[in-house]
């Protein structure tokens, strides 16, 4: 099954996060560079949840908050894509992003 094939009423949660912004126009290459971006997004945003959730429970709440910051850039930024589907701007600024957060 391809990427552009799957019907959302069958299609798991990560398989829609990895097809998200993906055009029936777009090249192999383009698809491949969209899906992979949007995973990455996805699951890091997954990771950081998890961060901020047990750095919470063990106590430092400022030590969780900067990732929460970042978690929110993330996904303002994928919800921004998904509304605008300019992929350039997503493209560089997560690249952005995530340079300032290990920059930070």
């Amino acid at each position: 099954m391809s990427i552009t094939e799957s019907s959302p009423a069958n299609s798991s949660f990560m398989e829609r996060l990895r097809t998200a912004g993906i055009e029936p126009s777009d090249s192999a290459e383009v698809r491949l560079n969209k899906s992979l971006l949007m995973l990455t997004t996805g699951l890091a945003s997954i990771a950081i949840v998890l961060w901020v959730a047990i750095y919470w429970t063990l106590g430092p709440v400022f030590s969780a908050s900067m990732p929460l910051v970042f978690q929110l850039l993330l996904a303002g930024n994928m919800l921004l894509y998904l509304r605008t589907r300019n992929f350039d701007y997503f493209r560089i600024s997560q690249l952005v992003v995530s340079h300032a957060a290990v920059d930070g």
